[in-house]
């Protein structure tokens, strides 16, 4: 309200005539409404000139009086106003009761009012001495006028210790019904030991209709107390008269100060604000304790007056709501949200909330909801919801939304442990919250349940029982708790799955082999789902742990990996009961069950898998039925198919992971892998030296800089790809991010090199695995690929940036790099498209320019192709897609069909391209690569296209043409991106298979059906004697995709024992050489005849496969036999001449001469045998 300015002085009610009653030394009696002063302060009489007591005269004399005054009222009968004039009452500086109970007709609400209407910016009373006392007045209408000021608008300020404010309104009318709002109520600033209001009902404030807060508690005040108040509703406690900001704030260093008890009467009816019911906020007011209240309710406790939030506790510490002895525990229901922890700047950590009733009514048996969640803790880690001890626990039920809900990412450590969730008091009656019984999103390390006794929380009759999600939802913990089950463990089901594990989380634990497994049962979804989403959310969900659990008798699967949750783990095999064994995945952890139907009710043990994924579990099992699961480094797997207990157990049938509907043709359906970032490229190749190919992928942006990633999926001995294990990368913005692989430092294993904003990447393989990246130049990166290009058998980078720069390896390191051309070229494709055995650069910025490489190593002006309609063009390959043993070029052009075109620039015999061979495609060409899809030896085109989301694969038929365009499907993606696509036979079945990194799917990898045409091994090329073959002038790459061992080796006139595999995309005829030389030269030192490479023997390989060459016997005849017995000779394995030019190796790998591996063999330290030189290499 705002001051009106008056002419006349305020009419106010005076004594009657007569003689005034005599009043004992210290007490002054109010027998007049007016405002006039004392006439002579001091002199121990409350007069003024007019000889009347007014309530400003009696603070007058009362503050010269040091000793405790009393100021009565005696103002004719019934209810009186008194409104100071203009101007604020005198502070009191003098310990006073004021007492207005005793005006005559009192009748136990308050009759004398004091307002502030005609003030500004002032407060009804400012108390600065105590011990003092003010009850039984209405002190309404004093404002600060939209400012939350502390020391001004306040109906009563405290700014002493040891007062007590009992029996007044504090912003309502004298009817105690009506708002008449101060700003604050009552504001306690830097004082202690103070009471408001008290057990009894007589005691009780009305603090509610004011502007502000009902009570603010700020500065450092301490042990206040907060007794049997009505805060933000009428007198009769069932009627919301809102405070407009918060009934009750507590702030800055406010501690130690006592909301509320546990003994009748003590507790607060905190309800009806527009906001905040109670908030405690600052890093500062720590231990407060709120207990025995009615927080959001009438006074009944059975029906709501709704605050915004119940009880907010924001960046403050160690408080406590609520507590494990009986009346300790708050009411928290019919708010919005009912407990809000919360930390801007993730300080709130340490509070508890135990034994409390939230979102039920009074007696724990009956809904009474929250709107919104019961509990939220965000940003903020270490709280206590509950605890393990008898009482600690909550009743949270009946909410709206989430039981609990604990989020974001600096929510972190915080506990629920021994709570009733979803139930009533008893634990055995459905009162289920709207949502899941607790929800975790974007939030790491938080425990639910725990390992020690009575840490279990009952999570039933919820939505789901616990939801964990969101990217940085890792490492939370689901232990010990019975979840769709009743305390005494009968069926009490949550409405949809037990434990649902989704968008992006991953490395959570539910249950474990340390005593703490859940009871997860008769829910009517899964028992637990673990789903990563495919489309355009681009999430998953992985590396989640599902162990030594009660799971059993749910409607939907006991575990359910759904679209790559936990990488669709393949489950295990149970082929025998007695004892239980079986297969899984080789080193996975086995989790033993018996079950009357296909989960997992009781868990027996575990073991481990083998090597070779055999796994046997020695103890005893009950049945009727046995299952299994399998736990790597991926997560945990589905239950097993069940099989039942006989004295000879049949072989089941192996359950499959889920997968697309099959369709026909030559790929099986595609398999999703999600990443939870946007991929970019991808490359296949042997990165942990196991001979087996793996999948590496890079991604971009997606929710922050920690997402541009390179993710390895490792190949597992059962041709199943490892979840990913993720890489930091240098990158630093934008999206495209190609990769290649190749052997950068010359030790025969395979590299990886990704092109970022700061330059080239390499990533080393060591140990089995590839290390760190490290830059190997600094500009910004388009597109980098890996070959030979100098010919010196060292493999070289090539850039584009968009210069094209070329880094020449040296076995250890890259040399400065040498600009090619500052054509602003995207794209770039390595091999010799002009037939003079070197190494030429192909790129594109529109048309396709062949930079030929000269004699001296430089590079010529570019060359430039297009068709006869001047197409541009998008994306590149080089390979022999004719048959002729020539490199030509394939080009996309981009667009709808029938715009959208692939072209063939064909290589002649002059070192040109021809014009090309156009072939029709599905609308959006994107990256394109060509490989021997079909084992034909001929190499084949793969091209993806962008938006409509399919595989186009053209086979190269005998006569050099390329067949129509096959068409697979893989997932939707409504983001016209470039996606990668890279070729290789990622399940080691001989077959190629395709992976591609799908912008919004992850990794989708599409195998080659079993049905697919077998490779057709290509015939053994016939060997000259006591010669070196003679190359075919287009090049032979393959035998760059050979690994040899030698271990029996041997000298001069020795058989030799030589180990061969073929890493290869189809069979090879692999011919196998010796020759008596040092690595490295010089040729022939011994005067050996032959001179020169000796054919020993040649085999046929498939690809993927190997074999050992045994008693390939080859003779020399050396002048200085001597010396060449016992010294290093060398080894060399040559595959035959094929029409698949660039099929490992990468286009502009090969050379003009065969490429070769080769190994020094010393037969008198056979340890010695290492590979020595390699033109190309494996994997690429």
């Amino acid at each position: 309200m705002t001051a009106t300015p008056a002419t006349t002085p305020f009419p106010c009610v005076q004594p009657s005539p007569g003689p005034t009653p005599a009043a004992e030394p210290g007490q002054f009696v109010v027998n007049s409404t007016c405002d006039g002063d004392d006439a002579s302060p001091g002199n121990g009489s409350c007069a003024t000139s007019s000889g009347e007591c007014t309530l400003r005269a009696a603070i007058q004399e009362s503050n010269f009086e040091k000793t405790e005054n009393t100021i009565g009222f005696n103002i004719g009968a019934g209810p009186q106003t008194i409104t100071p004039d203009y101007r604020p009452l005198p502070d009191i500086t003098a310990p006073v009761i004021i007492d207005g109970t005793t005006q005559p007709g009192f009748a136990g609400s308050p009759i004398i009012e004091l307002n502030g209407a005609r003030t500004s910016s002032t407060n009804g009373l400012s108390i600065r001495a105590g011990p003092s006392t003010v009850r039984g007045l209405v002190i309404n209408d004093f404002e600060s006028f939209g400012q939350l000021d502390t020391l001004v608008g306040n109906g009563i300020l405290l700014a002493s210790d040891s007062n007590t404010v009992e029996g007044n309104f504090l912003g309502l009318d004298i009817t105690g019904q009506i708002a008449t709002p101060n700003t604050n109520g009552l504001s306690i600033v830097d004082s202690s030991h103070n009471r408001i209001g008290g057990l009894s009902s007589a005691a009780r404030n009305i603090a509610s209709g004011n502007e502000g807060m009902g009570i603010k508690i700020t500065g450092a005040s301490v042990s206040n107390s907060l007794l049997g108040n009505y805060v933000g509703t009428d007198s009769s406690g069932t009627t919301a008269v809102r405070n407009l900001y918060a009934g009750i704030w507590v702030e800055d260093d406010a501690s130690d100060n006592q909301i509320g008890g546990k003994e009748a009467g003590a507790g607060n009816l905190i309800s009806g604000n527009y906001n905040y019911g109670l908030a405690v906020a600052g890093q500062n007011a720590r231990r407060n304790i709120v207990q025995g209240n009615r927080v959001g309710t009438d006074a009944s406790g059975g029906n709501s007056i709704k605050n915004a939030i119940g009880i907010e506790i924001l960046s403050a510490s160690e408080n406590t709501v609520g507590g494990p002895i009986s009346g300790q525990g708050n009411l928290i229901s019919g708010n919005g949200q009912g407990l809000v922890i919360g930390a801007p700047d993730f300080s709130a950590t340490g509070n508890k909330v135990q034994g409390n009733l939230i979102g039920t009514d009074v007696t724990g048996s009956a809904r009474l909801p929250n709107t919104d969640s019961g509990v939220s803790i965000s940003y903020t880690p270490g709280n206590l919801i509950g605890g393990p001890n008898p009482g600690e626990g909550n009743v949270i039920s009946g909410n709206g939304d989430f039981g609990v809900a604990i989020v974001y990412e600096r929510a972190v450590g915080n506990i629920v442990q021994g709570n009733l969730i979803g139930t009533d008091i008893t634990g055995t009656l459905e009162l289920g919250n709207g949502a899941s019984g607790v929800e975790i999103l974007e939030a790491p390390g938080n425990t639910v349940g725990g390992s020690i006794a009575q840490s279990g929380n009952v999570i039933a009759g919820n939505g789901s029982g616990v939801s964990i999600h969101g990217a940085y939802a890792t490492g939370n913990s689901v232990q010990g708790n019975r979840i769709g089950v009743d305390s005494a463990g009968n069926a009490l089901p949550n409405i949809a799955h037990g434990v649902f594990i989704y968008d992006r989380a991953s490395g959570n634990s539910i249950g474990g082999t340390d005593g703490a497994p859940n009871t997860i049962a008769y829910n009517n979804g899964d028992g637990v789902r673990v789903e990563s989403a495919i489309g355009e959310y681009r999430k998953r969900a992985d590396a989640n742990s599902i162990r030594a659990n009660s799971i059993h008798s749910n409607s939907g699967k006991g575990i359910d990996n759904v679209a790559g949750g936990n990488n669709e783990l393949t489950p295990p095999t149970v082929r025998t009961t007695d004892p239980a064994s079986g297969t899984a995945c080789p080193g996975c952890a086995v989790d033993v069950f018996s079950d009357d139907a296909d989960e997992g009710r009781i868990y027996h043990g575990s073991t481990m898998a083998d090597a070779t994924g055999h796994w046997t579990f020695p103890g005893a099992v009950t049945g009727p039925n046995v299952t299994a699961t399998a736990t790597s480094r991926c997560g945990t797997s589905e239950f097993s198919a069940p099989v039942p207990i006989s004295p000879a157990s049949p072989t089941p049938t192996t359950t499959a992971s889920p997968t697309p509907s099959a369709v026909p043709g030559r790929f099986a359906p595609y398999q999703a892998y999600p990443v939870g970032s946007w991929p970019e490229s991808v490359a296949t190749g042997d990165f942990t030296g196991d001979g087996l190919k793996d999948v590496a992928m890079s991604t971009s942006y997606y929710a922050s800089p920690n997402d541009w990633k390179v993710f390895l999926f490792v190949q597992q001995p059962d041709g199943t790809l490892d979840c990913p294990i993720p890489y930091s990368t240098h990158h630093g913005g934008g999206d495209t991010m190609a990769l290649t692989a190749g052997d950068l430092n010359n030790d025969g294993y395979t590299d990886l090199a990704l092109a970022t904003v700061n330059g080239t990447e390499v990533f080393y393989q060591q140990s089995g695995t590839l290390q760190q990246g490290v830059l190997v130049s600094s500009d910004l990166e388009g597109d980098v690929d890996i070959t030979d290009v100098n010919g010196d058998r060292v493999n070289d980078i090539v850039e584009s940036n968009p210069d094209i720069r070329l880094l020449l390896g040296t076995g250890s390191g890259f040399s400065t790099p040498t600009i090619i051309s500052s054509q602003g070229i995207g794209e770039v494709e390595l091999g010799d498209v002009t037939g003079d055995g070197r190494i030429d650069i192909v790129g594109t910025r529109g048309d396709v320019l062949v930079f030929q490489q000269q004699p001296d190593g430089n590079f010529g002006a570019p060359a430039s192709y297009r068709d006869a309609n001047g197409s541009r063009y998008s994306t590149l390959e080089v390979a022999d897609v004719t048959g002729d043993h020539r490199q030509d070029v394939i080009a996309t052009v981009w667009g709808n069909s029938p715009n959208s075109k692939l072209e063939v620039f064909p290589q002649n015999q002059l070192g040109t391209l021809d014009a090309p061979a156009i072939y029709s495609t599905l609308d959006l060409p994107g990256p394109v690569e060509a490989a021997d899809i079909n084992g034909d030896g001929r190499q084949d085109v793969v091209v993806v296209h962008d938006g409509y989301q399919r595989a186009g694969v053209y086979l190269q038929n005998s006569d050099g043409r390329l067949s129509s365009e096959e068409v697979y499907q893989i997932p939707y993606a409504s983001s016209y991106r470039p996606n990668g696509v890279a070729i290789g036979d990622i399940n080691n079945d001989g077959a190629l298979d395709i992976a591609i990194s799908d912008y919004n799917n992850g990794l989708i990898v599409l195998r080659q059906n079993a049905s697919s045409p077998t490779p057709t091994a290509t015939p053994t090329p016939t060997a000259t004697t006591g010669a070196t073959p003679t190359p075919t002038p287009a090049g032979v790459h393959d035998a760059a995709a050979l690994k040899i061992s030698l271990p029996n080796d041997g000298g001069a006139s020795t058989p030799i024992d030589v180990r061969v595999q073929n890493l290869g995309d189809h069979s090879e005829a692999i011919g196998v050489y010796a020759d008596v030389m040092p690595p490295g030269g010089p040729s022939n030192p011994y005067g050996c005849t032959p001179s020169g490479r000796v054919l020993a023997t040649t085999v046929t390989v498939a690809p993927g496969k190997k074999t050992t060459v045994s008693s390939a016997n080859v003779s020399f005849a050396c002048a200085d036999a001597a010396g060449a017995r016992g010294k290093a000779f060398t080894v060399v394995a040559v595959a035959d001449a094929h029409a698949d030019d660039a099929a490992d190796c990468g286009p502009g790998q090969l050379q003009s001469m065969p490429c070769y591996n080769a190994l020094a063999g010393d037969d008198s330290n056979p340890s010695n045998n290492r590979m020595t030189r390699s033109c190309c290499k494996a994997g690429q």
